[in-house]
């Protein structure tokens, strides 16, 4: 009877140990500073935070920051190019508005958020119908360029 119980306590212990949580990460590491040192994941799902008078810390995310640049955007303002994508986000067609006074060898390109270019067309009209019906949802980014400038890129959703 006894050897029952010591067979149940360890298959309970067993068992509640297989059901912890786990977070398999793709990538990660150290990082030091003068205000100290941290380690970081890529990829953990698991967090928490903590708040003081000097910031915030949340553990275990990662909380993007993101530079959009408009390349020459003075330059190509004064040739009298307006750029515009909708909707946004979007599910089946993307449409790229141009309007411009001189129409000289624009294109674009799509890439996603690795960098990757999977499309890649010139601008043949003042509005472009954009399939993005068979894309995967996420996030996606859309850079015109006018010969080997780049104009503008619109950071696109796909849901």
């Amino acid at each position: 009877m006894r050897e029952k119980y010591v067979y149940l306590v360890i298959l309970i212990f067993y068992m509640a140990s297989s059901l912890a949580q786990e977070a398999v990460i793709p990538a990660g590491g150290d990082g030091t500073g003068s205000g100290g040192s941290v380690a970081y994941s890529i990829g953990q799902i698991l967090f928490s935070g903590s708040s003081g008078a000097s910031g915030e810390v949340h553990h275990g995310v990662q909380i993007p920051y993101e530079i959009l640049v408009d390349y020459n955007s003075d330059e190509f303002a004064k040739l009298g190019i307006s750029l515009s994508t909708y909707p946004n986000p979007v599910t089946d067609i993307l449409i790229l508005k141009v309007e411009s006074l001189v129409w000289t060898d624009l294109n674009y390109q799509m890439y996603n958020s690795e960098g990757k270019i999977f499309l890649s067309d010139k601008l043949l009209g003042t509005e472009m119908n954009i399939d993005m019906s068979h894309f995967a949802p996420g996030v996606y980014f859309l850079q015109v360029n006018m010969a080997e400038d780049a104009v503008k890129t619109f950071k696109i959703i796909k849901r």
